[in-house]
């Protein structure tokens, strides 16, 4: 359910797709209501923050269905056996980690000054709730089991109620959090196009955004459920050439840049070859043992005829260190992202 779009400024892993107009209004009654005196480069800082905690919402709530799955195997199991032991249900992928919540939270409620804030707030409060139903929901799926619940639940409809109501709170939740990202988006273009304006190291800051770009689009492909090798061989080809390209600034003038903020665009560019790299090898070992999904009516369509289905490719589990290497990718983005965000303040 994951969505991995360029927008303005790239530093998220699921961003909208387009902005929710529906905020339109209030967000012009702030307008007229707030002075406007926002720095627009710790204006973009701060959107920046907003979207990396979106992420980390997103990220938390993409792990439901692994809480699901799970508890699907003990009503199964207890279908045909009732007098079986059912597996204990954990629930621990899906909640925030609270020190990286606590980070983000805190950059959010503090920072610049600018009409949009407030109602970015309000939306990020009740995106919040609604994952703490998740949350609470997922753990009344665990108690279920834990606590026995089912021995007086025959028929399992308490159980089917607690599942429609994950699903429910899903739903809310991802709707919540498209609205804050949307309106971060918007935000963060425009003070971006402030800052390029305006700053003497406009050549610079675009390839780091555009790379940044680049790097969310391979997250993206991480999260298909079947992946395609030779499409991961050739996307990977091309955001190393565009590193190769940008990290080099012997045709650009760095004299507009003091020692420091060239040490950044390097560090940058570090953060930003380890995380292909890693992602890299998380793509690679996926594309091996994914499943490719059924194709259907590869013939061509008839009516008449049942659609046809292709023979899954053959399977090789090579998924031993996919995880770490993906979480070494996560690490190295976060880790360009703080650099760019620094960078682009100059």
């Amino acid at each position: 359910m994951k969505l991995f779009v360029t927008k303005p400024v790239i530093i998220m892993m699921c961003v909208a797709a387009s902005c929710n107009f529906m905020f339109a209004f209030a967000l012009s009654a702030q307008k007229k209501a707030v002075q406007d005196d926002r720095n627009p480069a710790a204006v973009l800082a701060y959107a920046n923050s907003v979207l990396e905690l979106n992420n980390l919402y997103i990220q938390a709530l993409s792990n439901f269905e692994k809480v699901i799955a799970s508890a699907s195997n003990n009503i199964q199991l207890l279908r045909q056996n009732p007098e079986a032991e059912p597996v204990p249900v954990d629930y621990s992928s899906i909640i925030v980690d609270r020190q990286t919540l606590a980070q983000y939270s805190a950059k959010i409620k503090g920072g610049p000054s600018f009409p949009e804030k407030s109602v970015i707030l309000e939306a990020v409060k009740q995106a919040s709730g609604e994952y703490d139903k998740v949350a609470q929901n997922c753990g009344n799926i665990s108690d279920y089991f834990s606590k026995a619940s089912y021995k007086n639940d025959g028929d399992f409809s308490t159980y089917l109620g607690l599942v429609n109501s994950v699903y429910d709170n899903i739903k809310n939740s991802y709707i919540g959090w498209y609205k804050v990202s949307s309106m971060a988006v918007k935000v963060a273009g425009k003070a971006e196009t402030d800052v390029l304006q305006n700053s003497k190291a406009g050549e610079f800051i675009i390839p780091m955004k555009n790379d940044l770009a680049s790097l969310a689009g391979l997250f993206g492909m991480y999260s298909r459920e079947f992946v395609d090798f030779a499409d991961v061989d050739q996307q990977c080809n091309a955001v190393q050439q565009s590193l190769n390209k940008n990290k080099n600034t012997s045709n650009r003038d760095v004299g507009k840049l003091s020692a420091s903020y060239k040490e950044l665009y390097d560090s940058f560019y570090g953060n930003a070859q380890e995380c292909l790299s890693d992602l890299r090898t998380a793509l690679e070992k996926k594309s091996t043992f994914s499943e490719k999904p059924e194709e259907k009516n590869p013939g061509g369509f008839d009516g008449n005829k049942p659609v046809g289905k292709a023979a899954p490719l053959a399977i090789q589990d090579n998924s031993e260190g996919m995880e770490e290497a993906y979480s070494k990718a996560e690490d190295a983005y976060h880790a360009a992202t703080d650099n760019y965000n620094q960078f682009i303040v100059q």
